[in-house]
């Protein structure tokens, strides 16, 4: 194929291997295939050295050669470029004697760095130092991808079903110029860090169809994921009340998706009220205008906005951070902050999947929930909420400081 569209280079070849492996393991599923003019990574998040160009020049031929459909992104709706195989493309692969038994997969590394500023709005991939933690966390993620590519795992989509097969899950953490942790041996792997499946891009109904070995499956969710992290790690336990996010107001109870909006987006604000308030507006706004809209989002759009009216952005900030005060002084810090608490979070995760992955339990991580088989929901409701934070990186007693 490759000299068929008359390609000389052996990056040109590289990338031809790379996108048709894709689409043949996707199957008729959407492949992502962004196309911005900047670098795929380092030896490490890119072995096969494949750049841009390359990547570029294969879709185009494969596009006019009718192997694959291609639905451009929209930057405005957050939407990537995809890419999927054309009936006549798995067809070549039929007649060419393709199967996933001699596909290779290439894996230098289950954890990548980038810069918390863009380049263009494209994000920078950084080099970074291997540490004791690192080399740990490697390992783990390494038994975490081998024990969930072990099995079968299906969705149904537009009515068939589709397999996930050789996928790679990495946990990727960003890195904050910030002079008071330069001394930091892990201060590379302190903000961010959240494992991104492929399954976090079906719809909540769509994971409902996901089966594991054929069985019937459950997405459980951490309750109040973020605010319990940041009991987790400031007090060592969850959060010891009922419900975290019920907040009264001079005996009126507010709505709770609007104070779990103002708890979420509070955590990456700046310290002025006005900063959060514009923040919560504009997620409530984007969430009702968005092309995927439900009504619910619309109806809490309007619910938000006649709250709004009764009470004021500074009353419900002070009122929940009243009700919190042992960690209020974690709240609005900036987006560096929001990040570390993000990591936080994505560390308590890690801890969950580790011991699933212990005892052979698959399980399939969407932000915060896990997707298990049935049978297994017992014990993992017995530790999602509990499994307290461990300071493997040595970072506790500073952080708090």
């Amino acid at each position: 194929m490759g000299k068929a569209f008359g390609f000389k280079q052996d990056t040109q070849f590289r990338a031809l291997r790379s996108v048709l492996s894709n689409l043949f393991i996707a199957k008729d599923r959407q492949v992502m295939s962004g196309r911005k003019r900047q670098s795929l990574g380092d030896e490490i998040t890119n072995p096969l050295k494949i750049g841009y160009s390359a990547r570029n020049t294969v879709v185009d031929r494969l596009e006019r050669a009718v192997f694959i459909r291609v639905d451009l992104g929209k930057y405005e709706e957050g939407k990537e470029t995809t890419i999927v195989a054309t009936e006549k493309l798995i067809a070549w692969f039929k007649t060419t004697d393709w199967s996933k038994e001699k596909l290779t997969k290439k894996v230098n590394g289950y954890i990548s760095v980038r810069a918390s500023k863009k380049i263009n709005n494209s994000a920078q991939l950084l080099n970074f130092k291997s540490t004791q933690y690192s080399k740990w966390l490697e390992k783990e993620l390494k038994k975490y991808n081998e024990l969930l590519n072990a099995q079968e795992i299906t969705i149904e989509i537009n009515g068939k079903r589709s397999s996930y097969e050789m996928f790679h899950l990495s946990r990727p953490f960003i890195r904050h110029e910030i002079q008071e942790l330069e001394t930091l041996e892990n201060r590379d792997f302190v903000f961010g860090g959240r494992i991104y499946g492929p399954w976090a891009n079906a719809s909540e109904e769509g994971r409902k169809t996901i089966l594991i070995n054929g069985e019937e499956t459950i997405e459980i969710d951490r309750t109040a994921s973020h605010l319990n992290a940041m009991y987790q790690f400031v007090t060592g336990e969850p959060y010891p009340g009922k419900d975290a996010y019920y907040l009264e107001i001079d005996g009126v109870e507010i709505p709770r998706q609007i104070v779990k909006k103002y708890s979420a987006l509070m955590q990456g604000s700046k310290p002025r009220y006005q900063s959060t308030s514009t923040r919560v507006a504009r997620s409530f706004r984007q969430d009702a205008e968005k092309n995927t809209a439900k009504q619910s989002d619309i109806d809490n759009y309007e619910l938000f906005k006649q709250w709004k009216k009764e009470y004021t952005p500074t009353q419900i900030i002070d009122n929940f951070l009243n009700k919190h005060p042992k960690i209020r002084n974690h709240y609005r810090r900036g987006k560096a902050y929001g990040d570390l608490i993000s990591c936080w979070e994505s560390d308590i995760l890690m801890e969950i999947l580790i011991d699933l992955t212990d005892r052979g339990i698959p399980a399939l991580s969407v932000y915060d929930s896990v997707i298990v088989p049935t049978k297994h929901k017992q014990y993992v409701e017995s530790i999602i909420d509990t499994k307290p934070y461990v300071d493997r990186k040595n970072t506790l007693k500073l952080l708090l400081t």
